[in-house]
C-alpha cells in the first residue's frame, strides 16, 4: 500500500491524458503551411493529431488574429502564445499590450519562458504554463511552479526515465520534448545578421528569412540557427533531431501528460 502522498501522486499520474503539442520554431516562414494543412499529423509524421500549437507572442501583433486562431480551434487544436526565455527592456510591453492582443485573438493560454513574466500573465485569467527554460527537474521545483500559479510545466530535457517517475505532479500538467531539434542556447546578438554590420534595426535586416543558416564546429557538426527579429537574438538548435515517439507509452505511464515536437 502506498503512503498517502505517494498514493495521491500515483492516482494523479493514472488520470493523466496524453496530448500532442507542436512548436514551430520558424513560424514566420512556415505560417501558411500550418494554417492551410488540416492533416498536420500526416505531414509532420506525428503519432496522433496535435492538440496544441505554441506560437510566438510576437505573431499576435498583426500576423495572427481571431480568424487564424479559429482555424486551429475548429480542428481541435489549442493555441498557446509562447514568450521567449530572455527579453530586453521592452518585456513590460510584451506582457502588457502584446499579451492583451493575444488574448483578444483567442489564445487558450500562455507559455512563460522566464519567472519574471508569470505574475503579469496570470492577470489575464487564462492558464499559464512554464517552459523548459525554467529548469524544472524535480518534485520540489514542480511544487514551486504550482505555488506560483502555473497550470503546467515542461520538464528539463536532461531527465531520464527514473527521474521522471520520481516527480510528483502536484496537480500540474507535465510536458517533455519527444521530437525535433532541442534549443541549446540563446545568443546575445544575431549570428545570421552579423555580416550586415551597417544594419541597425534587426527587423529591417531580413537575412534570417533568406535561407537556412548553421553554425559549424571544428568537427564539421552543424547546428541550425533560428533568428528572432524582435529581440535581435539567435536560437542555436541541437545538431541532431530527436525522435522519441516510441517512448510515449512509457513516458505516459511515468506521469507525462503532454509530448512536444519542435519543427
Amino acid at each position: 500500500t502506498l503512503p498517502g502522498g505517494a498514493r495521491q501522486a500515483h492516482d494523479e499520474k493514472k488520470k493523466a491524458t496524453p496530448r500532442i503539442a507542436i512548436y514551430p520554431q520558424q513560424w514566420e516562414v512556415d505560417r501558411g503551411r500550418y494554417l492551410s494543412d488540416p492533416g498536420l499529423e500526416r505531414t509532420l509524421r506525428l503519432p496522433a493529431p496535435p492538440d496544441r500549437i505554441y506560437l510566438p507572442l510576437s505573431a499576435f501583433q498583426g500576423a495572427i488574429g481571431p480568424r487564424d486562431t479559429a482555424v486551429f480551434q475548429e480542428r481541435g487544436v489549442q493555441v498557446v502564445a509562447a514568450l521567449p526565455a530572455i527579453t530586453k527592456g521592452w518585456s513590460e510591453e510584451m506582457v502588457g499590450s502584446w499579451a492583451q492582443r493575444a488574448v483578444a485573438a483567442g489564445v487558450a493560454g500562455f507559455l512563460a519562458g522566464t519567472l519574471g513574466h508569470i505574475r503579469a500573465l496570470l492577470e489575464f485569467g487564462i492558464p499559464v504554463l512554464g517552459d523548459r527554460s525554467l529548469n524544472i527537474y524535480n518534485s520540489c521545483s514542480v511544487a514551486e511552479a504550482a505555488a506560483l500559479g502555473l497550470a503546467g510545466v515542461a520538464l528539463s530535457h536532461e531527465l531520464d526515465l527514473p527521474a521522471i517517475r520520481a516527480i510528483r505532479p502536484a496537480g500540474l500538467e507535465l510536458e517533455v520534448v519527444v521530437g525535433g531539434r532541442v534549443p541549446l542556447m540563446v545568443t546575445e546578438h544575431c549570428v545570421t545578421g552579423s555580416e550586415a554590420a551597417a544594419t541597425v534595426d534587426c527587423r529591417s535586416c531580413g537575412r534570417c528569412g533568406t535561407g537556412a543558416y548553421v553554425l559549424r564546429d571544428r568537427k564539421g557538426a552543424e547546428f541550425p540557427l533560428v533568428s528572432d527579429p524582435e529581440s535581435g537574438r539567435c536560437l542555436v538548435l541541437d545538431r541532431r533531431s530527436r525522435d522519441d515517439s516510441k517512448r510515449i507509452p512509457e513516458l505516459s505511464a511515468a506521469g507525462i501528460t503532454t509530448f512536444r515536437y519542435y519543427f
